[in-house]
């Protein structure tokens, strides 16, 4: 009862309780998940399988060796770097 109910001696229901829908959400929302999952389990079952044979010839094989390693790059221009860095030092030199 409220303060204007009670004043006129009536009990007057002002807010009515609905029924509760989060169980009703919480199963649609179950549902929308386990619809995702059955898709995206389709969707990856139609996929291909990736070729798992190479041939023998295309792969170098040989133990690993000491030394340097060249690196032979071809291309336009010379090879320069993007960011020249100069860093000071403040040990003098020792002649």
């Amino acid at each position: 009862m409220n303060f204007v109910s009670a004043l006129r001696g009536q009990a007057i229901i002002m807010d009515l309780k609905r029924p509760s829908r989060s169980r009703r959400k919480n199963l649609r929302a179950a549902l929308y998940a386990l619809a995702d999952v059955a898709a995206v389990t389709f969707g990856l079952s139609c996929l291909k399988l990736a070729a798992l044979n190479v041939a023998r010839s295309a792969v170098l094989t040989d133990r690993v060796k000491r030394g340097q390693m060249l690196r032979q790059v071809y291309g336009i221009g010379p090879l320069l770097p993007e960011v020249f860095q100069h860093m000071t030092s403040t040990i003098q030199q020792s002649d």
